[in-house]
């Protein structure tokens, strides 16, 4: 596929899903789908919140409701019941005095320039299919359009290897602290990188802990920790009711519960333990190399909604967003391969109903062609005479 004959074909789809969404726009029914109404109404109700001083208010769903169906009222008394930690709803605060409508668009074209800079800073060449390829995929493309937060979690992790090859560790642990805004990432990458890159990037990590939750102490008007982790934790049974087909986490569908006489959440958090622990001594062991550090990271980045409970389909975007611009395209089987990769994603997230679901097997997927293309990586690797090393740790 010639460079000239590759965008001719990017654009050409593009144009078509612009026309797409236009028609359905023009004709639809259903004024309460994603395409009308989208996941902006959870974000927008927490920003609201905090700009009419309600932000003692923040979790509760009363709240919510009477925020979200004043600026939506074709919710018809519905909620999106939204647990984000204060950061989030001080950052909405900032653009929620814009109307929902304009508000919308212009988050979407942050959304798609959040990807760009993303793909240009950290693709391995800068091959048009890997943008045609990144942006069909169901998990990115679904977020832009129903405007959820994964570009804006693919970015902070492009930014955060930046920093770390540029061994700034303190600032790095500043930046890494802010992918706590998603519990299930920022855990996950922030003991990763704790483990293998020292003190310094601990300390960066619990300076911007601390101030995100001195923050949360002004926008709640006290405390909020304890009774957010209290919400949190009665809102997980009512997250799984509503959306738990949308969970990537392959060991939780799977028929488990009671083997062994064990619950289902005792099955996945010894799967997620072991998953973690690997990870953990890998960073360790290679934590002065940095080629193959890097590589151990987004491996990480590529494989965790497989083994991790609670992640969802839009988790699933940071792993194709790593594994395509990580991949070889450089020949017609490559590109053809990951095309086929991520049209299984796709195909994967039609079957999903609230009995049953195919998006774990999407997940499982995405993680194996990670795991193969790690070990081609592995072997040429292997091959050449010496590696670069970090400084050691502070």
């Amino acid at each position: 596929m010639s460079s000239q004959r590759s965008k001719r074909v990017v654009v050409a789809l593009s144009v078509a899903v612009v026309l797409a969404v236009v028609c359905t726009a023009l004709t639809g029914e259903d004024k309460s789908s994603m395409l009308f109404v989208g996941d902006l109404p959870g974000f927008y109700g927490l920003g609201r919140l905090v700009l009419e001083g309600h932000g003692d208010h923040l979790y509760d769903l009363e709240y919510q409701r009477e925020v979200q169906n004043r600026y939506w009222p074709i919710l018809g008394q519905a909620v999106f019941p939204t647990m984000y930690p204060p950061i989030v709803a001080l950052a909405m605060a900032t653009v929620a005095w814009i109307p929902p409508v304009p508000l919308r668009f212009l988050l979407g074209v942050l959304e798609i320039a959040l990807l760009i800079f993303s793909l240009r800073r950290c693709a391995i060449d800068q091959r048009v299919e890997r943008w045609g390829i990144l942006f069909f995929a169901a998990p990115i493309f679904i977020s832009v359009v129903g405007i959820q937060n994964t570009a804006f979690s693919i970015a902070l992790t492009v930014l955060l290897r930046a920093l770390l090859q540029s061994g700034r560790m303190f600032g790095t642990g500043m930046l890494a602290g802010l992918l706590f805004y998603k519990p299930q990432i920022g855990v996950i990458v922030g003991t990763f990188v704790a483990m293998g890159k020292g003190y310094a990037f601990l300390a960066g990590l619990v300076v911007s802990l601390l101030l995100q939750y001195a923050a949360g102490v002004l926008v709640c008007k006290g405390d909020w920790l304890v009774p957010w982790v209290e919400r949190i934790t009665s809102f997980s049974p009512l997250r799984s009711h509503l959306d738990g087909y949308q969970m990537t986490g392959v060991i939780g569908h799977l028929p488990l519960e009671g083997v062994l006489g064990l619950p289902l959440q005792t099955w996945e958090l010894a799967v997620c333990t072991l998953y973690m622990g690997v990870f953990l001594v890998a960073s360790w062991w290679l934590r002065h190399s940095i080629e193959r550090w890097n590589q151990l990271f987004t491996l990480l980045l590529i494989t965790f909604p497989v083994f991790v409970p609670q992640t969802m389909f839009y988790d699933l975007g940071i792993s194709i967003f790593w594994l395509v611009v990580t991949a070889n395209l450089s020949s017609r089987r490559m590109i053809w391969r990951a095309i086929e990769a991520v049209v299984l994603v796709d195909v994967c997230f039609l079957f999903r109903s609230h009995t049953f679901s195919l998006i774990p097997l999407g997940a499982l997927l995405v993680a194996a062609l990670g795991v193969a293309q790690n070990s081609r990586l592995n072997s040429r690797l292997s091959r050449r005479p010496a590696e670069a090393s970090y400084p050691r740790p502070a």
